[in-house]
């Protein structure tokens, strides 16, 4: 029987806990062995760390493809906005977002270079 939460994993570590364990006779105790604490720690690393890296990252791209349609639909409609009294809303507008558009593109690209950074960095052999 494996547990892979933190809370329980630490908590079958406790004296208590195994004494309660081998009290039991159906039940043996059984040092964990290093392929399982690494597969423990692998899929620690993945809920604290990749899984929000990756969400993170979706979420830019998402924002970046909006904004992008955005300013698509507003410049192709702009003849029909440019003599209106919207004409300084909508260019305010297409001003704000491509400056959002640069901001979210710095940040794709600063995680990116990050994680190009710490791969070069590992040494696997």
């Amino acid at each position: 029987m494996q547990y892979y939460h933190n809370k329980l994993y630490n908590a079958l570590k406790s004296t208590e806990c195994i004494y309660l364990f081998l009290t039991d006779s159906k039940n043996a105790w059984l040092e964990p062995k290093f392929p399982t604490e690494c597969f423990f720690m692998a899929i620690q690393v993945h809920h604290l760390a990749v899984l929000p890296a990756c969400r993170r990252h979706l979420r830019r791209q998402r924002a970046h493809r909006d904004l992008t349609r955005m300013i698509e639909h507003l410049e192709s409609h702009e003849s029909e906005w440019i003599e209106t009294p919207m004409a300084s809303r909508n260019k305010g507008l297409l001003k704000k977002w491509r400056e959002q558009i640069k901001v979210t593109f710095e940040q794709m690209h600063a995680l990116w270079l990050q994680c190009w950074v710490s791969n070069q960095t590992v040494n696997y052999y």
